[in-house]
């Protein structure tokens, strides 16, 4: 399992290890192909073969921010 660190500039989370993430890509729906480019496209490293998946887990995690209007936001960072 690869965790990447965040940036310690990042407004949202910063300095927190998360893995590599991203969306289903419309032109190429398969699931199984979204770690896949998006392990490359975060980190160059390619994926040529998938083992096993890993059984489901889902976590959430909340911050209140402040936006460039000096407003409160809640954002939020989920996996499934």
């Amino acid at each position: 399992i690869l965790l990447l660190k965040k940036a310690a500039y990042e407004v949202y989370f910063p300095n927190v290890f998360e893995l590599p993430s991203g969306k289903v890509n419309p032109i190429n729906p398969i699931i199984k192909h979204t770690p896949v480019r998006e392990m490359h496209e975060e980190t160059s490293l390619k994926i040529n073969n998938i083992f096993t998946e890993l059984k489901p887990i889902i976590y959430t995690t909340e911050k209140a921010v402040v936006n460039n209007t000096g407003r409160e936001i809640l954002v939020f960072k989920s996996c499934i």
